[in-house]
């Protein structure tokens, strides 16, 4: 018998298959993928990692290639062979950036806040307040308080008065009321003395109404007698023939300032502080018109109500059929640039002069605050809402007392014909002489 064989079977290999299709790796926001030709590893990095990372560069601080292995996962082989970095190792050095970061964040506030409040502080003592006591208020208005805070001192020292205490400060306080009311002065002036006295005196606080009783009593009976008379508001007609003037005189830049004025509502200093970032541009899918980004934050400038970021849209129908193009030449230059090379002052000069000439009584730049809200709402352009919005006024009474939609044709009554034709007839070509197709009119 001869030896046992021992058969051996092979499992027949199969033929060579063409190589599958590559799938197209569709990664997460935030996930990086790296992978290499010799071999299969693959990198990873997690998004909390990647966020880290970029705080860290911001903190300005280098990486070195060992540190970014290890905010790595790296990956050999297929997904499970994994390698973590040490997470006590990880939370303790963002600690000390963090804590670092802020360090030098306080180091660098101290020394801006003592270059730009040094004086300042060095002036509040002089006027018995902190450096933060003082800042409650603008420093145009802290000078006004002043002015009245000394005028009641000086009025009570000429009457042998003594009112550096309660309850002689609200006698004295009566006396000089009653004294400005005989002298012919609004009764607006009332508010602003007892504004001052309540500034220089914060012990007060809210209660001046239980301190000064009679001060308070006063002012209520001055402002009866003497009620507060509201600023005309002009139809769009008399604006659009002070344009046209301002363009007759070689200012485009001040026509238009005018017109962003009367369309938005912003009060005229707020409007001549905006830089080039202020005009944004319609955006795909978010609006179709320009705005007005008012008092951005990047500045720290807060509006008068102390608010920032405060954006309008140009969507007013007098305005879209030529404020596009002229917007889009003024925001052009670099973001932080001031878009009116003019101040305030010069443009008073010349908004006087053009007034004069066309013989328009009382007419101010701020009176585009109270004739904006009434053209709106005498057009149907926009409800009370809208305007209390567009306006930023807190209570829906300063509304009221700004939108006067009913005096529009009383006022404009009140023109002479030739110069009501005259207004007219600007309307009609406003937007063809702003884009400078037309020659502007000539006033009668």
């Amino acid at each position: 018998m001869g030896p046992k064989r021992t058969r051996t079977l092979q499992i027949p290999t199969a033929p060579d298959a063409p190589p599958a299709p590559k799938r197209q790796r569709i990664l997460e926001p935030g996930t990086a993928l790296t992978q290499t030709r010799s071999s299969s590893s693959q990198t990873l990095t997690v998004p909390s990692q990647a966020k880290r990372l970029r705080s860290n560069m911001s903190g300005m601080r280098a990486f070195s290639l060992d540190e970014e292995k290890e905010v790595s996962l790296v990956t050999s082989g297929h997904p499970g062979n994994v390698k973590h970095r040490d997470s006590d190792s990880s939370s303790s050095s963002t600690e000390d950036n963090k804590k670092s970061r802020h360090e030098r964040l306080l180091k660098a506030r101290k020394r801006r806040r003592t270059r730009q409040y040094m004086d300042d502080f060095l002036k509040s003592k002089d006027t018995g307040l902190s450096l933060l006591e003082s800042q409650a208020v603008t420093g145009k208005t802290e000078t006004y308080y002043l002015k009245e805070w000394s005028g009641l001192q000086a009025f009570c020292q000429k009457e042998k008065l003594p009112a550096t205490q309660l309850p002689d400060l609200d006698v004295g306080l009566v006396r000089y009321m009653n004294h400005l009311f005989m002298e012919g002065h609004p009764s607006h002036r009332g508010d602003k003395i007892l504004a001052s006295v309540l500034h220089f005196n914060p012990k007060m606080g809210r209660l001046a109404h239980a301190q000064l009783p009679r001060a308070v009593r006063a002012l209520k009976g001055w402002r009866r007698l003497a009620p507060g008379q509201s600023r005309k508001a002009w139809p769009l007609p008399v604006w659009a023939a002070v344009a046209h003037e301002l363009v007759r005189q070689q200012q485009l830049p001040m026509a238009l300032y005018m017109m962003l004025g009367l369309c938005s509502y912003p009060r005229p200093a707020e409007l001549l502080a905006i830089r080039k970032m202020s005009l944004v541009p319609p955006t795909p899918q978010v609006t179709e018109f320009w705005s007005l980004l008012l008092n951005p934050s990047e500045f720290n400038k807060p509006s008068k109500t102390a608010e920032f970021d405060s954006s309008v849209l140009i969507d007013t129908k007098y305005m879209l059929p030529w404020v596009k193009v002229l917007l889009k030449e003024l925001s052009m230059g670099r973001k932080e640039e001031t878009v009116w090379d003019f101040t305030y002052a010069e443009f008073s000069q010349g908004f006087l002069e053009v007034t004069s000439k066309l013989k328009i009584p009382s007419l101010t730049p701020y009176q585009w605050r109270h004739s904006g809200p009434s053209i709106d709402m005498a057009r149907h352009q926009r409800t009370l809402g809208e305007i209390q919005k567009r306006g930023r006024w807190k209570s829906f009474k300063s509304v009221t007392r700004y939108e006067k939609a009913a005096r529009l044709a009383a006022n404009f009554a009140e023109l002479p014909v030739n110069l009501q034709r005259h207004c007219l007839e600007c309307e009609s070509q406003l937007g063809d002489v702003m884009q400078g197709r037309t020659k502007p009119l000539i006033p009668p």
